[in-house]
């Protein structure tokens, strides 16, 4: 018989042992970022079974099955999924052959957070690491008709009959965005009477899953780093002729009692919820099937318009047919490993102006449709410059977004500086003549990317490229302008072009093609990234972008000629005074000379201390610059002589015939507003000019200022 000492002993440790359970047997939860998932469960695969009612009905209620196929992670007596604005009304376990979880479960009870855009489904047996088996959950919700995100109503419209100063208006408006809600409200008109279909405007169903609104329109895992296969099944009322558009082929139709079932082939590859695509609508389309190398398999390219506009699409589809082969070939990876299929829609009501679902792309309509008959006319110049920008750039994401997806939002210069820079690459590429470079106007790159990120960059107050992962007044932030601002589209851009540069553009996209086939179908970060350039390229490439890409602002670059001894000193320091003063940039710098003799030689160094001296400059230089090459994003603050040197070529009615390594009217900009954002962050003062000789450009100078301050 076992004395009582020995009997509290044995207590105690059955205790211990029922706590250690309980600990490992409870829910789990993300209790560094509440509004993020756990990682307990990671789906694999979806099936995704809505019912949805007709875009021109008014109703505006559906309801669905999703079964997602999952590894459970950790042990746990709970399934945490991202949800919102959803009733979830059962959900089931069931596992998989061979799983460590042999029983099927059922909830004990749901409870929603809204803040959180969660929902936490407690179960009365847990589910055990290691298990494989698939969650069943049954939901209802309504399509949405406050916003364009998740799935929502548009009108199914397109009016090609605007004169060109008011298409370009549009585009410009649409750019700019100062509205989102304001503009879907005016373009979407609901019908008042649910019982009958509306006659007056043709509506239609799309989707707006970035950042994250998937969970806006099914339960889901919806976090960029859980990539999964996806299918789908979508059942329609058959009295109309609506057709259904998911980001796989369609398998095949059925028909049913006053319905019509499509069913959706899986996924050729796994992809982010926020990628995920629907559309439901009365469409036309172009269509065009190409063989894309490297693999030589067809890929079908549709562009669906509204009834009756398909005509307006033969552009953007002349863009996609030659910009797809262009980057396939680019990065030896073949689209057709990625999709059988590319089709993209025009959305009428869509506020993102475009988005980059992998198979299914949307558009605002006028990014995706134009009146190719126009394309030699110069009032329209500008529309087909975007047109061409905005496809192309979404095409890119089919690469560097689609394919490799950054782990979460802080790091989506992955997706948005790689897509605003390739943008301007391949528009060169298709039209060169644009010189879209430096030439394009409002849309060329110096003033769509490089010069506005500047700008916003100047006093350093606005985020860094990356930046770090935070939790904001407890709740959940899904707006992607959060995190993926005009810093992270706009100086991302510059950083990559400034990294082409370094490397050369042959390197480069050697680089990136090696970084894509390393990480094919995953989500690397920005370490992976630099990593792999670094081995590619042989040169420590994180040293070379940790301070362009992880502390706002910019260097200024002070320059000192001494002509005695040819010498030409250079300091850098920070565009703000509010910045830490002891950051250093490695700076790639191409300095132009010319000597007495008119003579021209041009220097390349790498800068990436404080102070530097350029000791063997050529004999009897009279004047030098820091050339315009987008090969830095930073300012130039010369000393006075070579100022009033720049000032008085500016000014100069042959200055035109002085610079032909550069468009003269390019260069004369560029230093103009080199100068007007120093003289905005008070680098130097009008004594840094014999006034009297250069009033022309200090009066564009100060000018400048008091319209732009």
């Amino acid at each position: 018989m076992m004395d009582k000492k020995n009997q509290v002993v044995l207590l105690l440790l059955v205790l211990c042992c029922l706590a250690s359970l309980a600990r490992s047997q409870s829910c789990v939860v993300n209790g560094t970022f509440p509004y993020r998932l756990p990682l307990s469960i990671i789906p694999s695969s979806y099936m995704l079974d809505l019912v949805l009612p007709s875009p021109n009905s008014g109703i505006n209620t559906y309801h669905g099955i999703v079964t997602i196929n999952v590894t459970v992670e950790m042990t746990t007596t709970c399934v945490v999924i991202s949800s919102h604005l959803i009733n979830i009304t059962n959900f089931k376990w069931t596992p998989l052959q061979g799983s460590t979880h042999p029983k099927e479960s059922q909830f004990q009870s749901i409870e929603a957070k809204p803040d959180l855009q969660l929902t936490i489904i407690n179960l009365f047996v847990p589910l055990y690491a290691g298990s494989h088996g698939s969650i069943t959950i049954t939901f209802n919700a309504s399509i949405n008709t406050q916003s364009a995100t998740g799935l929502f109503l548009s009108q199914n419209t397109f009016n090609p009959h605007i004169n060109p100063f008011d298409y370009n208006q549009a585009l410009s408006t649409l750019l700019n965005k100062p509205s989102s809600n304001q503009k879907w409200h005016n373009l979407i008109k609901t019908n008042p009477n649910p019982n009958s279909i509306s006659t007056n405007t043709p509506m239609m169903f799309a989707t707006q899953m970035e950042t994250a609104h998937a969970r806006r329109a099914f339960p889901c895992f919806d976090e960029p780093e859980l990539k999964a296969y996806w299918q789908a099944k979508v059942t329609i009322p058959s009295s109309e002729d609506l057709t259904v558009l998911f980001n796989a082929d369609l398998s095949h139709t059925s028909s049913g009692q006053n319905s019509k079932t499509f069913y959706f082939e899986r996924t050729r590859r796994v992809m982010s919820s926020y990628l995920v695509a629907f559309a439901v609508g009365q469409f036309d389309y172009l269509e065009k099937s190409l063989v894309v190398g490297p693999g030589d398999k067809s890929v079908r390219f549709r562009i669906y318009t509204p009834k009756g506009m398909a005509r307006y699409a033969e552009y953007s589809l002349n863009v996609t047919t030659h910009i797809v082969p262009y980057f396939s070939k680019l990065w030896n990876l073949s689209y057709a490993e990625m999709n059988s299929k590319m089709d993209q829609i025009a959305v009428a009501a869509i506020i993102e102006d475009a988005m980059e679902n992998q198979g299914l792309l949307t558009y605002a309509s006028n990014f995706l449709l134009i009146d190719s008959g126009l394309f030699n006319n110069p009032d329209y110049l500008s529309a087909f410059q975007l047109v061409a920008l905005v496809v192309v750039h979404e095409i890119s994401h089919q690469f560097f977004g689609d394919t490799v997806t950054f782990p979460w939002w802080n790091e989506c210069f992955l997706n948005e500086g790689f897509a605003r820079f390739l943008q301007f690459v391949g528009v060169e590429y298709l039209q060169p003549s644009w010189k879209i470079w430096d030439k394009g106007g409002s849309n060329s790159y110096y003033n769509f990317a490089f010069d506005s990120a500047m700008t916003q960059d100047l006093t350093a107050s606005r985020d860094a490229i990356i930046q770090p992962i935070r939790y904001v007044d407890g709740s959940f932030k899904n707006d992607k302008s959060v995190v993926c601002n005009n810093i992270v589209y706009g100086k991302g851009a510059a950083v990559n072009k400034m990294t082409e540069q370094y490397l050369t553009t042959n390197v480069w996209n050697r680089a990136l093609g090696f970084h894509l086939s390393k990480h094919l179908w995953s989500n690397p970060n920005i370490f992976d990234l630099w990593n792999d350039l670094s081995t590619y390229s042989g040169r420590n490439m994180t040293e070379f972008l940790y301070t362009w890409m992880m502390h706002p602002g910019f260097p200024v670059i002070t320059t000192y000629m001494n002509y005695s001894s040819n010498t030409l000193l250079l300091r850098q320091q920070p565009i703000s005074a509010l910045q830490n003063q002891s950051l250093l940039w490695n700076i790639k710098l191409n300095i132009v000379f010319e000597t007495r003799s008119g003579s021209v030689e041009t220097q390349t160094w790498m800068m990436t201390t404080k102070l530097f001296t350029i000791m063997k400059t050529p004999t009897d230089v009279v004047k030098y610059r820091v050339k315009y090459d987008w090969s830095s994003f930073l300012l130039v603050n010369y000393d006075k002589q070579q100022w009033n040197i720049q000032a008085d070529e500016i000014n100069n009615v042959d200055y035109n015939s002085h610079h032909s390594d550069i468009d003269a009217k390019t260069n004369r900009k560029l230093t103009i507003l080199n100068v007007f954002h120093l003289y905005r962050m008070g680098f130097f003062f009008a004594d840094a000019f014999d006034t009297q000789r250069n009033l022309p450009l200090l009066f564009t100078v100060q000018i400048t200022n008091n319209v732009k301050a």
